[in-house]
């Protein structure tokens, strides 16, 4: 595999990943994002992986426990309840590790989290990335 190279790519500062899902899991995004991390730690890239849990827990997790009781009364409720405050969130943690970083670029794992990357940058420099598998299987 070639040399990721920030030079080449136009990236002099950091890379940060957004995701509004954990970062260990076994999903397959879950996996992508971990094989991308280690691949670019191995071209000594400074890669951050920033989700809605990068906030102080006693203001995230009674807010994450609300929609268990949401849950069971409508599916549809908890869906947005689960989509607006992880967005909210993640916009939030990104604000704070955005605010001194060098310009560089946002790899979002989700058009949502794109929003919430686009939406913390603090300017144009700092790309927002994101590229849908499902796109591959329509072009």
């Amino acid at each position: 595999m070639p040399e990721a190279s920030k030079s080449t790519l136009g990236l002099d500062g950091r890379l940060v990943i957004a995701s509004l899902m954990r970062e260990h899991g076994d999903t397959g995004v879950q996996t992508h994002v971990n094989e991308l991390r280690r691949f670019l730690a191995s071209q000594t890239w400074d890669v951050r992986f920033i989700n809605p849990f990068f906030n102080a827990k006693a203001l995230v997790y009674p807010v994450f426990a609300m929609r268990k009781l949401i849950d069971p009364l409508s599916a549809s409720a908890s869906i947005w309840w689960y989509r607006h405050w992880h967005f909210y969130f993640l916009r939030r943690a990104l604000r704070r590790e955005l605010i001194h970083s060098a310009p560089g670029a946002i790899y979002s794992q989700c058009p949502l989290s794109s929003l919430a990357a686009i939406q913390a940058r603090r300017n144009c420099e700092q790309r927002v990335v994101h590229r849908d598998p499902l796109q591959y299987l329509s072009s």
